[in-house]
């Protein structure tokens, strides 16, 4: 467990930190209607489901501030399954 982070199954854990990320991106959708893209992103997790490894393989959103949201929340994330790595797509519109 990671009393400091997520946790919880991957669908848990994906609702949570794209709950956050979403609210970012509402902020600035506010300030720029004509804003959305999707980012890309693989996970990788140990034994225990700790995520040790989280990157973007692909950002056309380009907005910072989404992209640094899922990052630091996922890496805070426990995911239950042990070992295993896991591509996200994530719309913004």
């Amino acid at each position: 467990m990671n009393p400091n982070g997520i946790n919880g199954s991957i669908d848990a854990v994906i609702q949570t930190v794209e709950t956050r990320a979403r609210q970012a991106f509402q902020v600035l959708k506010d300030a720029d209607p004509e804003l959305k893209g999707r980012i890309d992103l693989t996970l990788t997790t140990d034994k225990s489901g700790k995520v040790v490894q989280v990157s973007v393989k692909r950002d056309s959103l380009g907005v910072q501030r989404v992209a640094a949201s899922l990052l630091a929340d996922f890496r805070r994330a426990t995911i239950q399954g042990g070992a295993k790595r896991y591509a996200l797509e994530l719309e913004f519109e």
